[in-house]
This record gives structure tokens, C-alpha cells and sequence, in this order.
């Protein structure tokens, strides 16, 4: 009975493993992640200004975490390199004047190059970035990102 509950236990904890690294990933909103305040602030390489984010105690908290969280995906390229993840669908999406800028981050993805299409709805989990230097990212990245199944 002992070889049988050891069997078991090897054969299943591969299955294990996997849903335990899951599991360390912390499910986000994107109201988690409204709290930023902006600055105005003068760039000296820009010699212009721009609008640097404040971020709440709690999403600095989550900075370099692994977390989850579900968008809309946009496309930016044809080779399937470069993608945004939106809280909004890209017709009212921050590009186009009716969202703010921490409403939409990129998506840096672990395997390239992928085919996600326009607006798809998806679950992606990765490293959540904070970037303080807008005026050449958006506020967030999820880095390593991997689509949730």
C-alpha cells in the first residue's frame, strides 16, 4: 500500500509543480492598478515635459511581483514582436483620447513571435514593471508574460 501512495505521488507531482507556480502569481485588476497620480516634470533629454507617474504604496508593492491580469490584447507590429495589453478594447482605448495611460501596458512576451489577434479578451501572467520614465514607457510592463489557459 506504502509503493502504491508513493507511485501515486510521483506520478502526480509534476502536475503539482506546475499548478503551484500558478499559484504564486497574484490575480490584478486594472482598478488595482488606477491609483497613480502624475507629475509634470521637466526631461532634460527631451528638453520638454511630461507626465511622470506617482505610484500608491500598494502598486509599488507589486512591482517586480508575478501577477495575472486580463485585457484586451493590441497588436503594434506585423511580425508579432510588440503588443499592448488594454483595460479597454482598442476603439476607446488610451490611443485614441477616451482612457488614461496606466489603462494600458506591454505585454514583453516569453515566447516570439506570437499571433494574438486585435482585441482579443485574454488572461496573460508575467513579472509586473513599474516605469517611472513615460515619456519611453508606459507605466507598467508584464515582463516574461505567458498567456493563461
Amino acid at each position: 500500500m506504502n509503493k502504491l501512495k508513493f507511485t501515486v505521488l510521483i506520478l502526480a507531482l509534476p502536475l503539482l509543480m506546475s499548478y503551484a507556480s500558478s499559484a504564486t502569481a497574484k490575480a490584478v485588476t486594472w482598478m488595482d492598478l488606477a491609483d497613480v497620480a502624475y507629475r509634470r516634470t521637466f526631461s532634460p533629454q527631451l528638453q520638454s515635459f511630461y507626465e511622470k507617474p506617482i505610484f500608491s504604496k500598494e502598486i509599488a508593492a507589486l512591482s517586480n511581483q508575478k501577477v495575472q491580469i486580463t485585457g484586451y490584447v493590441i497588436p503594434v507590429d506585423t511580425y508579432g514582436d510588440k503588443y499592448f495589453l488594454s483595460s479597454r478594447p482598442n476603439s476607446s482605448c488610451f490611443f485614441c483620447g477616451k482612457g488614461q495611460m496606466h489603462e494600458v501596458m506591454e505585454l514583453k512576451l516569453k515566447n516570439l513571435p506570437a499571433n494574438y489577434k486585435m482585441d482579443e479578451f485574454l488572461t496573460f501572467e508575467g513579472t509586473l514593471q513599474t516605469h517611472t520614465d513615460t515619456y519611453q514607457n508606459f507605466p507598467f510592463s508584464l515582463d516574461n508574460a505567458t498567456q493563461v489557459k
